[in-house]
């Protein structure tokens, strides 16, 4: 993609205000809060965030004529809800393991349909009543591409928002929305607006040094990401489960850290990112609280903290327990790399899910098949053998 120098436009923040025939305004924060293009067709759209700074409504006026609000039922940012102005519900979206989205539709005569994605977590197919109805490939930063030709095409993706412009494509198992109707073609990209055909983010990084440069996606968009428009990170390997590690709520750990200080709390202002040095604990758990030895194994590839843990709520027939990424493993030694894998994807489980779901789903497998591991779906997909369950 060419773009004439004397159409971009920056504002006094450095943020990009004119890129091309495509326009951005924000707010005090530097969040986008609307964008449009100029000439005919003609789209505008504009956004209304919360105090999380998430977009909480969507307002399109021109090719496309729409408002919608979303609704949250956690702190990130994926909208669970999608609802008409008035508030009415027309349909929500659940995460399911394995890289699958599934939209279920509350309008009369609505049907549900499931978004099926690639090991990169872009959605590939959309599949509704036991039918394909769409196929989709993009280039690695994330521009849609026509099937049969090759090219880029902006009106090669699923349709997965009702009502609205907005559709979950590339990335769109963790509902990064893509604007392209009217000539747009961006990406909300958690803080900052993403443009997939330049391969940089319109607004400036928010957290110093969270990337190679203050505006671009990083270089390698296989395998490192950004979808929080802050830092980079590498993604999650050993495991067909896809999803961001940097999430709201989550607070950094740095192990050469811990090792000096003896303890598993971050130092204030402490927001460093750094692949291969840092995972993520979630609040109120301290490992250091139920470690035998006082000494924590950093799995860094899986971003799992194994903890030899003396107190493990489920009783002696379990070797351990994950809860969100921490492994509390029952009895001191190395984790082995089977075991590793299989408690890798229960941490993602636990991520996708969401706690609240994902321990009550999981209590009510323990329930249904009489606590017998062999039959328990979250088990099965985490890997039986693995888990060393005699089956």
């Amino acid at each position: 993609m060419s773009v004439d120098p004397a159409t971009i436009v920056y504002d006094g923040h450095g943020n990009a205000t004119q890129v091309g025939s495509q326009s951005w305004w924000y707010d005090g924060a530097d969040r986008v809060t609307g964008t449009s293009t100029g000439g005919t067709p003609s789209q505008t759209v504009s956004y209304v965030r919360d105090v999380l700074g998430r977009v909480a409504s969507r307002s399109a006026s021109g090719v496309e004529a729409s408002t919608v609000r979303y609704g949250f039922t956690g702190t990130d940012d994926s909208p669970d809800l999608l609802l008409t102005a008035g508030g009415a519900v027309v349909e929500r979206y659940v995460s399911l393991p394995g890289g699958v989205l599934h939209r279920k539709g509350y309008a009369v005569g609505a049907t549900g349909s499931w978004s099926v994605s690639n090991l990169h977590g872009d959605v590939i197919a959309t599949v509704s009543g036991g039918a394909v109805t769409a196929g989709c490939v993009y280039d690695p930063f994330g521009q849609p591409l026509n099937p049969a030709s090759g090219v880029v095409d902006t009106t090669a993706v699923p349709a997965t928002r009702a009502g609205t412009g907005t559709t979950d494509g590339w990335a769109g198992v963790f509902q990064r929305g893509y604007e392209h109707t009217g000539g747009l073609s961006q990406t909300l990209m958690g803080a900052r607006t993403y443009l997939p055909a330049l391969g940089m983010f319109t607004a400036t990084d928010p957290v110093a040094g969270g990337n190679t440069t203050t505006y671009t996606y990083p270089q390698d968009p296989i395998n490192k990401r950004d979808y929080t428009g802050t830092m980079l990170s590498d993604g999650p390997s050993g495991s067909t489960l896809n999803i961001p590690l940097s999430l709201p709520g989550w607070k950094p750990f740095n192990p050469t850290k811990a090792a000096k200080t003896g303890t598993s709390k971050a130092p204030k202002g402490d927001r460093r990112n750094t692949p291969g040095n840092s995972v993520y604990i979630p609040p109120r758990i301290d490992p250091m609280k139920y470690s035998q030895s006082g000494k924590i194994a950093i799995e860094r590839e899986n971003f799992l903290v194994v903890v030899d843990a003396e107190w493990v709520p489920l009783g002696a027939d379990y070797a351990g327990i994950t809860i969100g990424n921490i492994y509390l493993k029952k009895h001191p030694g190395v984790a082995s790399r089977a075991e590793i894998q299989h408690e890798s994807v229960h941490m993602m489980q636990w991520l996708i899910l969401g706690p609240g779901f994902f321990s009550t789903s999981y209590m009510h497998e323990l329930m249904k098949t009489g606590s017998n591991a062999c039959f328990n779906m979250y088990e099965i997909q985490a890997g039986l053998a693995a888990g060393n369950y005699q089956c």
